[in-house]
């Protein structure tokens, strides 16, 4: 084991050390932004937590859950941003706006005075409900959805029925990531509002197994001790293998 350990040493001795940081920070950032917040998601139940959107606003940032459902979200029709392939222009992934149905949909007493100003949108919810909401040009999203896995002919623009389908729920992976200026400009140019503290949800994203997880930060581990072996000096390493 030791001659094995010192072989692979000195292989990893042979690159510059910058460049032998690179997998360490690569294996540090799998184990603890994805591995292990997996491991511990899927020994509370694996399951995406539901919260309203009150809730997920009251929520101090280290106890949001790392999946999320919001049970009372709202989509305002057709508003997303896209995000694009440079070279081929193909469709990479869309960011959306939630918004609270607390503060955008009208009451009967307030729908006669919208209505009058044409201030005001008609959406159709996941069941086909329709709702009336006010518009949210003004409305400041503190809530967005990034969905890498989208495909162009779900959108509704293209005849699709991604806000319309059924099974659409307002849901994703939370990693305390913060809305990156590209993003932020993106939703701008396209009239979406958006708070730069705003909570991002990555949609469709999946917990690892933990048994997978498991074996990923063995493995892990073993290359962060493989490359820290490599800085010791090449004839110590040189005597375990002989």
């Amino acid at each position: 084991m030791k001659k094995t350990l010192g072989r692979i040493a000195l292989f990893f001795k042979r690159f510059n050390f910058l460049f032998r940081l690179i997998p360490v920070v690569a294996v540090f950032y799998f184990i603890y932004g994805i591995a292990i917040p997996d491991i511990k998601f899927n020994l509370t139940g694996g399951k995406a937590v539901e919260m309203t959107f009150e809730e997920l606003m009251n929520a101090p940032v280290d106890q949001i859950p790392r999946y999320v459902k919001i049970t009372d979200a709202v989509v305002p029709s057709a508003s997303y941003a896209e995000f694009r392939n440079s070279k081929s222009n193909s469709l990479s992934s869309i960011y959306y706006p939630v918004y609270s149905s607390k503060d955008v949909k009208l009451d009967i007493k307030e729908l006669k005075d919208a209505m009058h100003s044409g201030n005001v949108q008609v959406v159709a919810d996941s069941t086909g409900k329709i709702s009336v909401l006010k518009n949210t040009d003004a409305i400041v999203s503190k809530v967005i959805i990034h969905d890498p896995y989208v495909k162009e002919s779900e959108l509704d623009s293209t005849g699709g029925k991604y806000f319309n389908n059924p099974n659409f729920t307002i849901e994703g992976q939370y990693s305390d990531e913060k809305v990156s200026t590209e993003v932020l400009n993106l939703l701008t140019e396209a009239g979406i509002n958006v708070s730069p503290d705003a909570i991002v949800l990555n949609k469709g994203y999946t917990p690892s197994k933990t048994i997978n997880a498991l074996i990923a930060v063995c493995i892990g581990t073993i290359i962060i001790a493989l490359v820290c072996l490599s800085c010791l000096p090449e004839k110590t390493l040189q005597t375990w293998i002989v």
